[in-house]
């Protein structure tokens, strides 16, 4: 590699950067100064995950879980769980049949987030995500639902919660 010639300047105020964010005094030549920044990350780094787990054991996280066997094709389904879950995940516990057409698509999976039904900028008050298999391939379709009495959503007429199949529910509370 060429030597060339650099004011000192910046030099300084890089080891500067590096004293506050490892919390020292060590003086940094410009050779130690790449460790410096993988320390400062590191530093940083694990100071976030400490901050974050301890505001994380401040939070009273609450998991409820449960089943429902629909009597019938379904595209809308209401859950009669605690108001106010912030995550709700829904899975068959069998093999969905096969697609027929698009007039019936059975659901693979459901995942709706409140964070995300509230920060969705593209589609707004949209945050059940719902997947489903057309073919060979898993396609998914986002729908709004309403966690205030229960848990909420409505499909697309074609796609189905089927009947006499046993979906298991997750639901996830905290308290920001």
């Amino acid at each position: 590699m060429a030597i060339v010639t650099t004011d000192d300047k910046h030099y300084a105020e890089i080891a500067k950067a590096l004293r506050h964010k490892c919390n020292s005094e060590e003086h940094y030549t410009p050779e130690q100064m790449a460790y410096g920044v993988y320390v400062a990350c590191d530093i940083q780094y694990q100071e976030g995950m400490a901050e974050g787990y301890l505001q994380g054991c401040e939070v009273q996280h609450t998991i409820k879980t449960g089943t429902f066997t629909p009597a019938e094709d379904t595209n809308s389904i209401h859950l009669d769980i605690p108001a106010g879950a912030k995550i709700i995940e829904i899975i068959p516990e069998g093999t969905p049949s096969e697609s027929s057409g698009t007039s019936r698509l059975p659901v693979h999976y459901l995942f709706a987030s409140v964070a995300f039904q509230s920060n969705n900028t593209v589609y707004a008050n949209i945050g059940a995500a719902v997947q489903y298999c057309y073919g060979t391939r898993m396609y998914t379709n986002f729908y709004s639902f309403d966690t205030s009495a229960g848990f909420t959503v409505t499909c697309d007429p074609g796609l189905v919660f089927e009947a006499n199949m046993s979906y298991k529910w997750t639901a996830h509370y905290w308290h920001e």
